[in-house]
C-alpha cells in the first residue's frame, strides 16, 4: 500500500535552495517532490531532527525566491499573523490570526513535547504542517507545527528564534549534536537520604545509569552523589 502526505514548506536560502519544513511531513518517506508556483522538483533531505520536528530539504534549481526568518522574540500577544500552506493539500491557501500565546509547551500523540511554541488563531488545518508563519513585515517567526484536536483557533508554531540554530546546523551538519551523559538524577534532600540511609544530603543522587553511556565509561554507578 502507497500512502502520500502532504505539507508545506519555505526556501530559507537564495543560492542553494534549502527549504524547512517539519520531520514528521517527510518522516519515512521514500519519495519527496515539492512544488512551487509553476514546477515540480524531487528532494532530497539534507538533516532532519525528529526532536524538534524540523527537517531541510534540498532541490536543484536556481534563482528561486526566499523567505528571511524574523525575531520572535520580539513578538507580543495580539500581534496580527498569517499561516501560509498546503491547507488539505489544496494548494497555497492564507490564513489571519493574532498571536494568542507564547513560550508554549505540548504534549504531541507521540508522547513527545514541543517546548517555546507560538500560539496563535489562524486556522491550521492538515497540510499546514511546515509552512511558515509571518507578521505584518513578511518576515517567518514561526513554523507551523501543530493543532490540538477539537480545539478553536488554537494552533502551533516553533518559534523561529528556536528553529533558526536547527535548521542552520542540519544545513551545516546534517544532524543535531546533543550532549548526553547517560544518567537519571534525583535532587537529594534529607528526605531522599534518610530513606536511603545515607549521611550526605546534599547534591543529586544517581539512579540510574545507561548502558553503554559516557557516564558508564566514566565510572559512574548508581547510588552515586554528584
Amino acid at each position: 500500500t502507497t500512502e502520500r502526505a502532504k505539507g508545506s514548506g519555505f526556501l530559507i536560502d537564495g543560492e542553494q535552495e534549502y527549504i524547512a519544513t517539519n520531520d514528521h511531513v517527510v518522516e519515512n518517506a521514500q519519495n519527496i517532490t515539492v512544488t512551487l508556483d509553476d514546477e515540480t522538483f524531487s528532494a532530497t533531505i539534507v538533516g532532519d531532527d525528529a526532536l524538534t520536528d524540523l527537517v531541510v530539504v534540498k532541490i536543484y534549481a536556481t534563482d528561486l525566491p526566499y523567505i528571511s526568518l524574523g525575531n520572535s522574540s520580539s513578538l507580543a500577544v495580539g500581534e496580527w499573523v498569517l499561516a501560509i500552506g498546503n491547507a488539505f493539500g489544496m494548494g497555497l491557501r492564507v490564513t489571519e490570526g493574532i498571536i494568542s500565546g507564547l513560550n508554549v509547551t505540548i504534549t504531541l500523540s507521540s508522547g513527545e513535547k514541543l517546548y517555546n511554541l507560538i500560539e496563535t488563531t489562524a486556522a491550521i488545518n492538515p497540510g499546514n504542517s511546515g509552512g511558515p508563519l509571518v507578521n505584518m513585515k513578511g518576515e517567518v517567526i514561526g513554523i507551523t507545527s501543530a493543532k490540538i484536536l477539537g480545539a478553536e483557533n488554537m494552533g502551533y508554531a516553533i518559534s523561529s528564534n528556536s528553529a533558526r540554530p536547527i535548521i542552520e546546523e542540519l544545513r551545516r551538519k546534517h544532524f543535531i549534536i546533543r550532549p548526553w551523559l547517560g544518567v537519571h538524577l534525583q535532587t537529594l534532600d534529607w528526605l531522599t537520604a534518610w530513606l536511603n540511609n545515607l549521611t550526605i544530603d546534599e547534591g543529586v543522587l544517581i539512579t540510574e545509569v545507561a548502558p553503554d553511556s559516557p557516564a558508564e565509561a566514566a565510572g559512574l554507578r548508581k547510588g552515586d552523589i554528584i
